[in-house]
């Protein structure tokens, strides 16, 4: 696999390199993901019931991020367990073969 960085091309040639590169490729998608998962929570998209109060909206954007991030806190409509990110590993690991 070749990347281009700035000009310049950078060959992954170890397996460890390839992993290590795929899984922070997934983690930059995750905390992108997080950002926009934050705005939503911060208008409120996240609540079933717009009547009642939620104590969320309420929170810094850091413990939002944290949730968007983490996916294993917050309320049923905030939470997804990470699946997503595992999902996207195993997919980017089968669609990019390795020399």
């Amino acid at each position: 696999m070749i990347l281009s960085v700035g000009g310049n091309e950078v060959a992954i040639t170890s397996p460890t390199c390839y992993l290590i590169s795929i899984g922070v490729f997934v983690v930059l998608i995750r905390v992108i993901l997080a950002f926009f998962k934050v705005w939503a929570m911060k208008d409120g998209e996240h609540r079933p019931d717009m009547d009642k109060p939620d104590p969320i909206t309420n929170y810094s954007f850091k413990n939002l991020f944290w949730i968007g991030f983490t996916g294993l806190v917050g309320n049923a409509n905030t939470r997804d367990y990470l699946l997503p990110a595992v999902i996207g590993f195993d997919h980017i690991l089968g669609k990019i073969p390795f020399p």
